[in-house]
């Protein structure tokens, strides 16, 4: 029973309801036969107020959003420098060129809660999600254009290992690298079996080991990336050092195909190897 008139309540209230509505289309038509002009001028007035409203408020978005950005430039000056060490820190690629971006977000976001949004608020402007994710994007632009210009001139510079970290010289050998159009991919910061930097480029893989000291390198490092080429499935390995290799390592590396280089070399190297490669592979059809 209680069904039952569950169901013919539901019917009375769909019928109520196509009632009302037909009788809205009936009083529109009226409108419209007896009324046209005046109704067009209405449905003008109602879509140019409309527009304007839109208008208006994608101009407010615009001004919160060009002051965002020039308060987050303004922070970005200040602390450019521990932004890019938190960048060269947090993100790291895998095997197959997937980019771990998630710690350096986080780093982002707490930069724009602890240093821009105080500023924002002496604005009135609130730090909103789709602001935030403006900003976002904006900060990661910027600190990957000025660490991209940092690379460049320490490329053109010579190296002093008492002025740069060891993690500095594993992003310069591996930008060296990436301006020849090779693809790299670092290693995680620990356990990553002797290998800094991993470059792809036209079917040729190379293992890198950075080695930043001040004296020269000896036989552990030749070791170290002999082994982790076979585990990195690459065709290549060196170890890259700006202050040259004892006699054993030379030794080592001559008899385990292990490669030798200064940073300056490393580029023409590169370059070697593809056109070997190029030259084996034509070699291979023509044959």
């Amino acid at each position: 029973m209680a069904k039952r008139s569950f169901v013919r309540g539901l019917s009375d209230l769909l019928l109520s309801g196509l009632g009302i509505a037909l009788i809205l289309v009936a009083l529109i038509i009226m409108l419209v036969r007896s009324y046209p002009i005046e109704l067009a001028s209405f449905g003008i007035v109602a879509f140019a107020f409309w527009r304007f409203i839109k208008w208006r408020s994608e101009q407010v978005v615009g001004r919160r959003r060009a002051i965002a950005i020039g308060c987050a430039d303004r922070q970005i000056e200040r602390h450019g420098s521990a932004l890019i060490s938190y960048f060269r820190q947090s993100i790291r690629s895998d095997l197959f060129g997937n980019e771990d971006r998630n710690l350096w977000r986080r780093h982002i976001d707490t930069f724009l809660k602890t240093q821009v949004a105080p500023e924002l608020s002496s604005w009135s402007i609130p730090m909103d999600a789709a602001l935030a994710a403006n900003l976002v994007m904006h900060v990661d632009r910027v600190v990957r254009a000025r660490l991209h210009d940092s690379e460049s001139r320490q490329a053109d510079a010579p190296i002093d290992p008492a002025a740069i970290t060891a993690l500095a010289y594993e992003q310069l050998c591996a930008s060296i690298l990436s301006r020849s159009g090779w693809t790299v991919h670092s290693t995680p910061a620990t356990g990553d079996h002797g290998a800094d930097v991993i470059a792809e480029k036209d079917r040729e893989r190379l293992v890198v080991q950075c080695k930043l000291y001040a004296k020269p390198v000896g036989n552990k490092a030749v070791q170290e990336v002999y082994s982790a080429r076979p585990l990195y499935n690459c065709d290549h390995a060196c170890v890259v050092a700006p202050a040259g290799f004892t006699a054993p390592a030379q030794r080592a590396a001559q008899s385990l195909g292990v490669h030798l280089l200064h940073h300056d070399d490393l580029c023409s190297f590169a370059d070697e190897i593809v056109s070997r490669g190029t030259a084996r592979v034509h070699s291979l059809h023509g044959g």
